[in-house]
């Protein structure tokens, strides 16, 4: 699942990325649906780059929003349907139960532990790139990209249960 999550997010991001057309939007939209409803984190991941694009264009972000709010809105309540309710109740009721956070020492041992550790060439890169070209609208683009990557990701490990597949996408 988290394969296909990172899959669908990364077709979301080039649509955003080469949105210079009615088509390129639709397409976002239906990419970002299918992302949400392979994982929920893709809500943290997809409003800031949707966002980014309102700011651009916001008359075919409408339609963007419009796509992915169709479908997942669609298929939420066809499942819902032809599951007696026990879709809603697995994706969204039993989600309030799941709220326990781990403590502060693992909010603290994140960064250096899971960011860090695994990724400090490539931050490095990244920073250096975005302080370079911060007016480059691609370079906007990736930087509000991968802050909600990271958002993202760091709420999904410091859930109870959240282990190291769930930082697949910041990768």
């Amino acid at each position: 699942v988290d394969s296909l999550f990172v899959a669908l997010l990364l077709l979301f991001i080039y649509f955003i990325r080469h949105s210079s057309s009615t088509r390129s939007f639709i397409l976002a939209g239906f990419f970002a649906a299918l992302a949400l409803l392979t994982k929920q984190t893709a809500l943290v991941m997809c409003i800031p780059a949707i966002g980014y694009a309102f700011l651009r264009d916001w008359k075919r972000t409408l339609i963007l929003i419009v796509t992915a709010t169709v479908i997942t809105g669609g298929v939420t309540l066809a499942f819902n349907l032809f599951s007696d309710g026990w879709y809603v109740y697995y994706v969204f009721e039993l989600l309030n139960y799941q709220t326990e956070w781990l403590g502060i020492s693992e909010f603290v041992k994140f960064w250096p532990r899971d960011l860090l550790a695994h990724g400090a060439i490539a931050i490095a890169f990244l920073l250096f790139y975005f302080f370079k070209s911060w007016r480059n609208q691609k370079a906007q683009l990736f930087g509000v990209i991968f802050l909600s990557v990271l958002a993202g990701t760091y709420m999904s490990r410091m859930k109870l249960g959240g282990y190291d597949n769930v930082l697949l996408p910041l990768y």
